[in-house]
């Protein structure tokens, strides 16, 4: 098991998910069930903190806190045969729209492209999920393409967005002195 430490501002650490972490996921989970559902396809079959716990071996399960308080997660799924890494995320609605995404996605794209090994890392998001599609263009990935009728997200057949970033090719953007993307 990989073990992941990134502290991101002074205020946002991204680390990786431990036991403790379980109730307070599944707390965030449970009380907006019915806005993540729509995005993310592994929310309905979620009813414990236990079930939180089953994922495949191949992803890292990394947790965002802000401020001390578990504020959600970034999933990091690898083919090392590839060198591609996919990321997905989700943040409890208390926290969005204040960049806490952003700053943690680029802190791990830093990390995985300038650890090696990694040549691609991939996003994909429901085309209706702007706030996410924006996290994606604000780090810099390129859109690649649409994938139609891809998913189905909260009883609703989607169209996925892909976005891409390779190892290369990104360069952070630049920062304001506040920590938001330029």
């Amino acid at each position: 098991m990989v073990v992941v430490w990134l502290e991101v501002d002074e205020r946002i650490v991204l680390r990786s998910l431990e036991e403790a972490d379980l109730p307070a996921l599944y707390g965030i989970v449970a009380a907006e069930r019915s806005r993540l559902a729509g995005w993310l396809p592994w929310v309905d079959q979620v009813w414990s903190a236990e079930d939180l716990r089953r994922r495949p071996a191949a992803h890292t399960a990394l947790v965002i806190e802000v401020d001390g308080r578990v504020a959600g997660s970034v999933t990091v799924m690898v083919s090392h045969a590839d060198r591609v890494a996919a990321l997905g995320y989700w943040l409890a609605a208390d926290f969005c729209g204040a960049g806490v995404l952003t700053r943690c996605l680029r802190a791990l794209l830093r990390s995985v492209f300038t650890g090696g090994g990694i040549n691609r890392v991939e996003i994909r998001v429901a085309a209706d999920n702007l706030a996410s599609r924006r996290v994606a263009e604000r780090l810099g990935l390129g859109h690649e393409g649409t994938l139609r009728r891809a998913a189905v997200l909260g009883g609703r057949v989607r169209d996925v967005e892909v976005y891409a970033a390779l190892a290369g090719e990104w360069a952070a953007p630049p920062v304001c002195a506040n920590g938001s993307p330029s």
